[in-house]
């Protein structure tokens, strides 16, 4: 219906340019919203994996034994792990505290995690070294084990780490670490 009275009713394109700011706005708000989800995940993914590895006990090289077991059991090599995986990997019992920290990095409701994220976001948590986290993410990430890390292999390790929080933040993280590295 057409309303005469509505602000730039009579001017062409008048009430399509007001939608059209409706829109915008919408869609920043929707934007800082979901920003906002983000950041509450990370600091959620945050406090219970420091948590977990406190109740853990995850120490030393925990975290790696805890990789060379899911190894032992990723037969597909998926890179991936169910909750059940989880538990046996990590040695815990299944309680609903775990299965939380297990949904906060099934990012698509799968119910399966990549192992790489998860081992990292731990191993941050592992007391080691800073030498030894480095050489334990470059084990990691390292792929076709070339000694290098390529740009793919960048991204993942920068998602894992969620150090930006979407695709084109990391990319760009990405782009300007290798230009740094070259």
């Amino acid at each position: 219906d057409f309303n005469p009275s509505a602000p730039g009713a009579n001017k062409p394109g008048g009430n399509d340019q007001a939608v059209a700011g409706d829109d915008d706005e919408d869609a920043k708000q929707a934007r800082v919203e979901e920003r906002r989800v983000q950041m509450q995940n990370k600091q959620a993914k945050k406090d219970l994996l420091g948590k977990f590895a406190s109740e853990n006990h995850i120490k030393g090289n925990a975290v790696q034994r805890a990789m060379e077991r899911f190894n032992e059991i990723d037969k597909d090599h998926s890179g991936e792990m169910d909750f059940n995986e989880f538990c046996d990997v990590m040695e815990v019992e299944p309680t609903g505290e775990y299965e939380k920290l297990f949904r906060l990095f099934d990012h698509d409701a799968s119910g399966k995690i990549d192992v790489k994220e998860f081992m990292m976001g731990l191993n941050n948590f592992s007391g080691t070294d800073k030498a030894s986290k480095i050489d334990f993410a470059f084990s990691l990430f390292d792929d076709d084990n070339n000694g290098f890390i390529t740009m793919d292999e960048l991204i993942h390790i920068l998602k894992a780490n969620h150090m930006a929080s979407d695709d084109k933040q990391v990319l760009k993280k990405a782009n300007t670490i290798m230009r740094q590295a070259d």
